[in-house]
């Protein structure tokens, strides 16, 4: 979940700059040059410190001492998020039910639910690791990248047509499309993606 999350918010920056520097070339052909235009690019202090824009760096998670709330946390991240909860006087919905868990996971990894096998094998398995089996089997899957690579495409405008008044179609547009499904499922790493898409543009 972390690599996702990760993954979506560089996926957002990339988009966000792509488009920033599109901008700046509309404004440097269009634009009289007597004309005064702010600079993109400013932001003021309190967009600076913004948690995406932030370097990356080590961080203790928040010390746990009610016995109620350890049992909850699993993770360092469930930590930052009860602490979080807290400062904002909430206390987490109570424990889902295996229906419920197994729903929601498959709904997010691969955009449709769960058939009524795999909810019948989740819930005949009893082990305390039955819910790592079913995120594993979730993120295995091809429907994985399938649904997740859509999220990357959508910020970079892919299309497999150019729109607009002819719509001509882009016959060799797949293989980027198919490129972005199988970077997901094989676990690319997120910085080789990155120096990829640069390239490409």
């Amino acid at each position: 979940m972390k690599h996702l999350i990760a993954f979506l918010t560089a996926a957002a920056l990339l988009g966000t700059s792509i488009w920033a520097a599109d901008e700046k070339a509309d404004k440097a052909d269009s634009t009289p040059k007597d004309e005064k235009v702010a600079p993109l690019g400013t932001y003021k202090p309190t967009e600076r410190n913004y948690w995406a824009f932030m370097p990356r760096q080590k961080v203790t998670p928040p010390v746990i001492t009610n016995p109620a709330d350890k049992v909850w946390v699993k993770t360092p991240i469930d930590a930052f998020i009860l602490a979080g909860l807290k400062k904002a006087g909430l206390r987490p919905a109570p424990q889902a039910d295996k229906v419920t868990l197994i729903r929601r996971a498959t709904y997010d990894l691969h955009g449709v639910p769960p058939t009524p096998d795999e909810i019948d094998a989740f819930l005949k398995d009893t082990s305390p690791q039955a819910w790592e089996h079913v995120v594993d089997r979730l993120l295995a899957s091809p429907r994985y990248g399938e649904q997740w690579g859509r999220h990357w495409l959508d910020v970079v405008r892919f299309a497999e047509s150019d729109g607009y008044e002819y719509d001509t179609h882009r016959p060799d547009a797949y293989r980027f499309r198919d490129y972005v499904v199988h970077s997901f499922n094989s676990d690319t790493p997120l910085r080789s993606i990155h120096q990829r898409a640069v390239s490409r543009r």
